[in-house]
């Protein structure tokens, strides 16, 4: 056995650009040369930026590229594979192009420059591209008076659990999104990263393939029994095998399909009683389930590690990584005897190279005898494990992060680039290894919106938590550019705008010991500096919510101690030296704090929420605190009525002096009341929304007239006039 092993630093990019350079030199020539050769002319540079249409129109897809300098005109070329050949589509003079024959299906689409002598010059970049998907149901509610959508953002997911492809190249991604009561959600998402259709369920996402029929997956339901479930046009699903239906219990963790045109076999990798599994349903027949063995271990209580993954590479041969026995196994089948014969068996390969490090196999995909292998190791190591020539050639295994940075859960294939695309689920991100290669380093991130700001240009900042990153947009909120935290640095826990700086808690929830930074940005991304919050010589615990003031930046911080202490402590920042002042600080003996957004009022009051729950029982509250910065005294709480799970939303205090806020219930997060209160005269007053929406954060407009607020449902962003009518 031959393993290559090659370190690699992870980068985070958002595209490849390729770029060429051609060397060319003419020799000397002599006076009495019969015949002078002109060297030929060098092909044309590739045109860049091609950029096709998603799904935007119905009739024809809309191919658009940089002009280049000296083209006589452009070839456009499509293709369905990645591995085909290309078909001329047109010739062009300009740089655009309408392909009219185009349909629902993803093609690759790539530009050449003719130059004057007619040679076609180099290939540009592919890029994808389809017509509107007429059986794509609506992902924007109906959002009532007085309230514009203006557009949804990229990348509609927050905690990738799972990710599969259909034949036409389009991505879904399921996450576990709401933890709390067991929700699913599935995003199929375009080439461009926007999502066309949305679904959601109750259960919690276990696996997910493409088959004959659409989109299936398997779910945990709320009764803890396995249910296998397929995706329908219209955003519903239904179940296609349960325990009604014969499937057996246990322990499922991973789904491959096989079988025919006419019906799909299922393939469910298994544990029960100790013995690992397939599970096989075969949706032609009426014979329910079957239990096919794979390995069958010792009797007795599970083992630690016991995750499976499985992957068909036809009908009657699966691969299987049985992390128990740490061995990658090539299975054949008889379904007509339900008989099983291990063909060929490979032990893990990292097992010999690091005998020391205990390695748990994660998810593996087989694509035309190759083998795609993800690992994670005890020490915190992710590794890809490459075998392009299956079980019995050599295998080429890839750092891809180290130090319980990432946690690589599952992998599937592009159908048509034969790109990798492997879930991170720590960082709440999409990692991509490209082909042939496969070298890991482009990064979809993911994650949950922190909160939002705006400048006075009318730019819009998205901060997101994990993997921590901004997504600045324009005033009518189109993309614009990403910002990324600097290396180590890992989630985001609040954002604040003063002028053209951007200020940021962040930190690394890595190690035992973690610590909080501020971080200050330009707006242009162009200058940025650090420093810790707070100071480690204070050992304060955990940076959660920050505020500029006039002249000092403020900061909240959640402090535990091991005797169950807990607190809030109040800091003060000088801007122009950066030295610490702590302020003052908030507990209750015996209770939890929980800080939430901070506010500052021009007569110099800090504001913010705090959720309260004892150490030892089942009370809870929920109010805003008040601390007077010129007098240096906490003033009286204002506490809520509501049950466990309610949010106060992100606290803002418009030019009149009104302290605003929404609180909604956890029963149902589509009704919320924006409260908007006078802190000089000490009037409230409420106004209720019942929209079909799950709103988690809200922005008031730089200019004031103006309330943004972002809503999970549909992952868009809202605007709406301020203040609102009663």
């Amino acid at each position: 056995m031959t393993v290559k092993h090659s370190k690699k630093v992870k980068v985070r990019i958002w595209a490849a650009f390729a770029s060429y350079l051609f060397l060319t030199g003419c020799g000397g020539e002599s006076s009495d040369s019969p015949q002078a050769q002109t060297p030929p002319a060098p092909p044309l540079p590739a045109p860049a930026t091609v950029s096709a249409s998603d799904g935007t129109s119905a009739d024809a897809v809309h191919i658009r590229w940089t002009p280049v300098d000296a083209a006589e005109g452009y070839l456009v070329y499509a293709r369905w594979q990645a591995d085909a050949d290309y078909t001329l589509l047109g010739e062009v003079s300009e740089s655009e192009f309408l392909d009219s024959g185009a349909s629902q299906q993803t093609r690759q689409y790539a530009v050449r420059a003719v130059g004057e002598d007619k040679q076609p010059g180099l290939w540009s970049e592919p890029d994808y591209g389809h017509l509107a998907l007429s059986a794509a149901c609506a992902t924007a509610p109906e959002a009532g008076e007085g309230v514009q959508q203006l557009g949804q953002l990229k990348r509609g997911f927050e905690r990738p659990r799972v990710v599969a492809f259909d034949d036409d190249g389009f991505m879904y991604v399921g996450d576990d999104r709401n933890l709390t009561n067991g929700e699913w959600r599935i995003v199929r998402l375009n080439h461009d990263l926007y999502s066309v259709a949305i679904w959601v369920g109750t259960g919690r996402l276990l696996a997910m393939t493409n088959s004959s029929s659409g989109m299936s997956f398997l779910i945990q339901n709320e009764l803890y029994q396995r249910e296998l479930l397929r995706l329908n046009d219209d955003c519903t699903s239904e179940v296609i095998a349960g325990a009604a239906a014969g499937m057996p219990g246990g322990a499922y963790t991973d789904l491959a399909v096989g079988g025919d045109v006419q019906n799909d076999r299922f393939y469910m990798a298994r544990h029960a009683a100790g013995n690992s599994n397939i599970v096989t349903f075969d949706t032609g027949t009426d014979e329910g389930s079957r239990q096919w063995p794979v390995i069958t271990h010792s009797s007795g209580p599970p083992s630690k590690v016991e995750s499976i993954a499985v992957d068909a590479q036809d009908d009657n041969r699966l691969y299987v990584a049985d992390a128990r026995r740490g061995q990658i196994l090539e299975l054949r089948l008889d379904g007509d005897n339900d008989t099983i014969e291990v063909v060929n068996a490979r032990d893990f390969p990292m097992a010999e190279t690091e005998p020391a490090v205990s390695w748990q196999m994660m998810d593996l995909v087989a694509d035309a005898g190759s083998l795609f292998l993800a690992a994670r190791s005890d020490q915190g190591d992710t590794t890809l494990m490459y075998f392009p020539d299956g079980l019995d050639g050599e295998v080429d295994v890839q750092d891809i992060g180290s130090g319980f940075r990432n946690r690589v859960t599952e992998i599937d294939m592009h159908p048509i680039s034969r790109h990798l695309y492997m879930v991170d689920d720590r960082n709440s991100s999409l990692y991509i290894c490209e082909a042939p290669a496969y070298t890991c380093s482009a990064e979809i991130p993911g994650g949950s919106l922190v909160t939002m700001v705006q400048d006075t240009s009318g730019s819009i900042y998205m901060a997101y938590a994990y993997p921590g990153y901004i997504s600045k947009l324009d005033r009518q909120g189109n993309h614009v550019v990403d910002y990324l935290l600097p290396e180590n640095l890992t989630y985001i826990s609040d954002m604040k705008i003063k002028g053209d700086r951007l200020y940021l808690l962040t930190g690394e929830n890595i190690g035992l010991d973690p610590r909080s930074w501020l971080l200050e940005v330009k707006t242009d991304f162009s200058e940025s500096s650090i420093s810790e919050v707070p100071p480690a010589d204070t050992n304060a615990g955990f940076a959660a919510s920050l505020v500029p003031g006039e002249e000092d930046i403020f900061v909240s911080v959640f402090k535990a101690s091991a005797e169950d202490d807990f607190a809030i402590d109040i800091y003060g920042i000088e801007s122009m030296t950066g030295e610490f002042d702590f302020l003052s600080s908030l507990a209750d003996p015996g209770y939890i704090l929980i800080p939430g957004p901070l506010a500052i009022s021009p007569d110099n009051i800090l504001y913010f929420t705090v959720e309260s729950f004892p150490v030892f029982g089942h009370e809870w509250s929920l109010y805003i605190a008040k601390y007077d910065l010129a007098n240096e005294s906490w003033l009286p709480s204002e506490f809520f009525d509501g049950v466990i799970g309610s949010r106060i939303g992100p606290l803002r205090i418009d030019s009149d002096n009104h302290l605003i806020y929404l609180v909604s219930n956890p029963d149902d997060f589509a009704v919320f009341n924006l409260v908007r209160q006078n802190l000089s005269a000490g009037e409230r007053t409420e106004v209720a929304f019942d929209y079909p929406f799950d709103v988690y954060s809200m922005m008031l407009g730089s200019g004031g007239e103006v309330l943004y607020f972002y809503n999970r449902t549909d992952h868009s962003l809202y605007r709406m006039p301020y203040p609102p009518a009663p």
